[in-house]
């Protein structure tokens, strides 16, 4: 699968975004973008896929992705998924 590229805006006063997503589950969204990216996810679990690298992850997941580099969580539907980025 080919990965898309999110276009990522940041305020024209600000040199970072910050951005929190709160749904029932993460759906698999396979994307990069030329920031970088610190993500911290809470109450999910399921896969992380980095690049070629797919791991399990748990509750209080903290990644830092480099930029250009394909990523995407994909969770099972479970409680309410919280996952909390800044770029």
């Amino acid at each position: 699968m080919r990965a898309f590229c999110e276009k990522v805006i940041t305020p024209t006063d600000a040199s970072w975004r910050y951005h929190k997503y709160l749904m029932p589950y993460l759906p698999f969204s396979w994307h990069y973008h030329p920031e970088y990216e610190i993500c911290l996810t809470l109450n999910s679990k399921g896969m992380r896929h980095i690049g070629d690298h797919i791991e399990e992850y748990g509750e209080l997941d903290l990644v830092f992705v480099g930029p250009n580099l394909p990523h995407t969580w994909q969770s099972e539907a479970t409680k309410m998924a919280l996952s909390k980025s800044c770029m």
